[in-house]
């Protein structure tokens, strides 16, 4: 335009795009250029770029970073305080125990992305009733872009057929449903015979041991208040089940609307699947009298 040359200059953070004559633009050298050259910025543009910085993170720090990238309706207070609250422990565990249709699904699920997005987690195991685990894939294909496989009794042993009875199955995806109690051990005992005995045998190893072990970075259970064990220390298989993957899986959220039903000691024992240290007193979950303490709570 009128014998000079123009160039769109894009600026990505803020978004503007800026139409200037090529010859007020000049090639910055990169930062590693610049070091290695000598040249640096006054100590005042340093510290105003440092507290911009600080700033936009200390306002920033309440977004969740994944939420923009899913079809999913925005989300209510609720909801962003429970995942803030998981991402920012140590080790993100958790019960989430939202009463039904207040979005305990959208929130397990966007910790399991918030975790991958930031290259924390990758492998994540859903354990779910069987009557559940196809509204599970359903929701994290439709909202969250995740194809998830169902392992259930036939794909496992498809699978089996198809690589070996040796091969590790649990390794061949990084994102698998499977219902409770396909994956939960199996009692033995010499008065089921043989061949049952076997069998039984074959499933703890190849199936219940072979996920436990393989290594998922994030489990998270639904219906967890079926865990159950009581206050005597009798263990179902399901709680046996919920036990190993919190012994072998750094991150773990267990899903209820249900999590206490009147029973004190079960609550307690689901809650030690989270931390075997913090609820280890009543008073720790009952207000009131309490004799350990000598005293009200």
């Amino acid at each position: 335009m009128f014998g000079e040359t123009y160039a769109d200059v894009f600026f990505e953070k803020s978004m503007e795009k800026l139409t200037l004559p090529v010859s007020d633009l000049m090639v910055r050298d990169t930062p590693d250029a610049a070091f290695s050259a000598g040249r640096f910025v006054s100590a005042d543009q340093f510290l105003l770029r440092l507290l911009h910085d600080q700033i936009t993170a200390a306002s920033t720090q309440g977004l969740i970073q994944s939420a923009a990238n899913f079809k999913i309706i925005p989300l209510p207070p609720h909801q962003i305080l429970a995942v803030n609250f998981v991402l920012d422990q140590f080790k993100p565990r958790a019960l989430i125990a939202d009463e039904v249709g207040l979005g305990k699904t959208i929130e397990a699920a966007l910790i399991f992305e918030e975790l991958k997005a930031r290259n924390i987690a990758k492998r994540a195991l859903i354990v779910a009733p069987s009557s559940l685990c196809l509204q599970w894939q359903d929701e994290m294909k439709s909202k969250f872009g995740e194809d998830f496989a169902i392992y259930d009794r036939d794909t496992i042993k498809t699978l089996q057929q198809l690589h070996g009875q040796e091969t590790n199955i649990w390794k061949l995806t990084d994102t698998i449903i499977t219902s409770i109690d396909y994956l939960k051990p199996r009692n033995m005992n010499e008065e089921l015979g043989e061949r049952t005995n076997e069998n039984r045998m074959r499933h703890n190893t190849s199936v219940y041991e072979a996920a436990v072990h393989v290594g998922f970075d994030v489990v998270i259970i639904d219906e967890a208040h079926k865990l159950t064990k009581d206050e005597s220390g009798n263990e179902t298989a399901r709680y046996r089940l919920g036990k190993a993957l919190a012994e072998a899986t750094p991150f773990m959220l267990l899903l209820s609307a249900t999590p206490h039903q009147g029973d004190t000691a079960k609550f307690r024992n689901l809650l030690t699947l989270i931390d075997p240290y913090q609820f280890y007193k009543e008073c720790d979950i009952t207000p009131g009298q309490c004799p350990e303490c000598h005293g009200p709570e």
